[in-house]
């Protein structure tokens, strides 16, 4: 289950951390920062435009962590030497957090 809204831009990833850790929304408070791969799928739906009726504002850099590794700011960008679903993760100081629920 993903956040439908997203947070202010954040550029320190223990911030981005908190932001997710301390959310409450929807009767829920289990929230964390996605991994890469969810926000990779979250990108691709978008990007096949089967996101239904999901109006969430999916552009700009996000916070999303791997395990093992400290969490990353970045947007998933097609090079512009390729075609079709092959996506970059390109890194950048500052992105949103929209939080994922376990």
């Amino acid at each position: 289950m993903w956040q439908t809204g997203r947070s202010r831009k954040i550029n320190d990833e223990q911030r981005a951390e908190q932001y997710a850790a301390n959310l409450k929304t929807g009767d829920f408070n289990d929230w964390c920062l996605s991994t890469q791969g969810e926000f990779y799928t979250l990108h691709i739906l978008f990007f096949l435009k089967k996101n239904g009726v999901c109006r969430m504002k999916h552009k700009g850099s996000y916070w999303s962590e791997n395990p093992g590794l400290p969490p990353r700011s970045g947007r998933w960008a097609s090079p512009y030497y390729t075609c079709g679903l092959n996506f970059d993760f390109e890194e950048t100081k500052s992105g949103f957090v929209r939080a994922v629920r376990p």
